[in-house]
């Protein structure tokens, strides 16, 4: 990967470099695992959106998985940040954004860090 061979060319300034480390963890935990986010692939879907040249990809459709998978899943922040990365490195991907559910408790947490 093009992480690894930054790693291989340069050790002293990349082992000091927060932002390579992190997404080398990324990768190593997420998408290059022995896994391979196998739970997250096989449950994602893709959602066209109307009247736009854009989808929505769905992850843990089910409110998430079983603990068993968690690690393969969506759930596995790796995985998410993996799979960000690899879609906005493609040459036919012009951007990519995050649409998180409001879930209740959330939205009450939001209102209570305004005052």
């Amino acid at each position: 990967s093009p992480l690894r061979s930054i790693n291989i060319n340069d050790k002293q300034s990349v082992g000091k470099n927060s932002r390579i480390i992190f997404w080398q963890d990324s990768f190593k935990k997420g998408i290059e695992s022995e896994h391979a986010c196998s739970e997250m692939f096989s449950t994602l879907f893709v959602k066209p959106r109307a009247g736009y040249y854009s989808y929505d990809l769905v992850l843990n459709p089910h409110d998430g998985p079983p603990p068993r998978d968690y690690e393969s899943s969506a759930a596995n922040p790796a995985c998410v940040t993996s799979l960000i990365a690899a879609l906005s490195t493609h040459p036919y991907v012009l951007s990519v954004k995050a649409n998180f559910p409001i879930y209740h408790g959330w939205h009450v947490a939001q209102k209570l860090d305004s005052f």
